[in-house]
């Protein structure tokens, strides 16, 4: 009987465990926050994220703000 309980306690902590991992990642990424503290582990699993983070980021960099209604149409 002591082993059932045992197995039993041991799937409910990884069932919460997993749920948590799941929960965290679906606020992460609803956040814009994902790249930040999931980037390490997609390296491992999916390589070549890195570099299409790297391009990400250059294109986000040279963006040009849009602009106003106050700006003028001809800037002298």
């Amino acid at each position: 009987m002591g082993d059932v309980v045992a197995i039993a306690v041991w799937s409910v902590f990884l069932a919460v465990m997993m749920g948590g991992l799941v929960w965290l990642a679906r606020r992460v990424r609803r956040r814009g926050v994902g790249s930040s503290v999931l980037s390490p582990i997609e390296e491992i699993w999916h390589p070549a994220i890195r570099e299409f983070r790297f391009e990400t980021e250059a294109y986000e960099e040279r963006m040009v703000p849009m602009r106003t209604p106050d700006d003028p149409l001809h800037p002298d």
